[in-house]
């Protein structure tokens, strides 16, 4: 395994998130959607007046609530920036087995080729689609390379990622339906192969109560 100081990588995750979020400095201001509106006050309304919007949750607003505070929304896209290279980044290792030198290159090739950063910028609840799929990929295939931190870290962003959107919930179910079938999961004498079902189980079943509930406190109907 190919060592590097430890300031390299959070140099190469900021730089990432950087050239990821291109087309949004271009524009000279976050890219937005008619969503996007809806998103800045949802979380306020919520937490104030425990109403919610019928048509979206509203996890993807609390998430991003803190990062601008009704002050500035440059930190959300920012730091989505950032959680996307990290999870890009924690990918390439798992499927390399060493550090990817190669990262930033790979970055590049997404920022120019792919329709990545137009999502990464934009104040919308779509770019963590990707991080459901990755996320799902490295709790099913890549938990061996990852350390316990990275495991936990991984856990909660891909069911954080799966309450942001409700059409995630289906996409993860069939995304873990597949990866079963795959792997011949269901070996119940095998307590490890359990284990594992369950990590990957588990985020799905914590996003759908968390949506439950809120659904629950917000309107009183289990939907």
């Amino acid at each position: 395994e190919i060592r590097m100081p430890k300031w390299t990588m959070p140099v190469m995750i900021l730089a990432s998130a950087i050239l990821l979020n291109s087309p949004a400095f271009f524009n000279g201001f976050p890219l937005v959607a008619g969503d996007t509106a809806a998103y800045i006050v949802d979380a306020p309304k919520f937490l104030l007046f425990f109403t919610i919007n019928w048509a979206r949750p509203v996890f993807y607003s609390i998430f991003i609530l803190p990062l601008h505070l009704t002050l500035s929304v440059w930190p959300i896209v920012l730091v989505q920036g950032m959680i996307v290279a990290h999870l890009l980044f924690i990918t390439l290792r798992v499927i390399n087995h060493k550090q990817p030198r190669s990262f930033l290159i790979v970055i590049l090739i997404l920022t120019v080729c792919t329709s990545l950063p137009w999502l990464v910028g934009q104040i919308m609840a779509d770019v963590f689609t990707g991080i459901v799929i990755l996320g799902l990929f490295l709790l099913s295939f890549g938990l061996d390379r990852l350390t316990r931190l990275e495991i936990v870290y991984v856990f909660f962003l891909t069911a954080g990622a799966i309450s942001f959107h409700s059409s995630h919930v289906p996409l993860a179910l069939g995304l873990v339906i597949v990866t079963v079938g795959l792997q011949g999961f269901f070996r119940w004498h095998d307590w490890r192969r359990m284990k594992r079902l369950a990590l990957l189980i588990g985020p799905i079943m914590l996003a759908t109560s968390a949506l439950l509930a809120v659904n629950i406190a917000a309107v009183g109907q289990v939907t």
